[in-house]
């Protein structure tokens, strides 16, 4: 094998490594999140159009019962109406699942006065305790101590599970 050929082979497993330990040290925001999640919308519906567009435009010969198929034009208003139904309907379902106004006014956290700002509420767990904000993080403040802690809490567990997890698999 050559060179070029192994790296195309190991390229895409080491991203991917990289990426879940990654993952494990910095929490994405809910845009990136969103982000990549309509990158991989696009990507599958690439693929599909890419796969199944060529087969539905095609014009096929006549069939054995002398049937002609539909022209070209046809086919490609067809599969235009079928894209916009199926995206109209993804949409529609979007709509219909939205909570409620009350709803979501129930599941708010409460806000707090900025002089309470470092103070732990009681929908805080006593074992976590808020962290001091220095002068050097003046951009922290936006964020709620409760919302920092949280985060700072999960990254700590996630690294934990994942230490775990390879000690687990390096004794198999």
């Amino acid at each position: 094998m050559a060179i070029g050929e192994l790296i195309s082979l190991f390229a895409p497993a080491l991203s991917m490594v990289m990426g879940t330990f990654l993952s494990f040290c910095i929490a994405p925001s809910h845009q990136a999140l969103s982000l990549v999640q309509y990158f991989a919308a696009g990507v599958i519906f690439a693929a599909a159009g890419a796969e199944l567009v060529p087969k539905v435009l095609r014009v096929h010969p006549p069939t054995p019962a002398g049937e002609i198929p539909a022209p070209a034009w046809q086919q490609t208003l067809v599969v235009c109406v079928s894209f916009l139904v199926g995206i109209s309907a993804m949409l529609a379902i979007k709509e219909l699942c939205k909570p409620e106004e009350g709803e979501q006014e129930k599941e708010k956290p409460p806000q707090r006065p900025a002089s309470q700002v470092g103070e732990p509420t009681s929908a805080e767990t006593p074992s976590v305790l808020p962290l001091e904000r220095t002068r050097s993080e003046p951009s922290l403040a936006l964020v709620t101590p409760a919302a920092r802690v949280i985060k700072v809490e999960r990254r700590k567990s996630y690294l934990k599970n994942a230490i775990e997890a390879w000690e687990l698999c390096k004794s198999c």
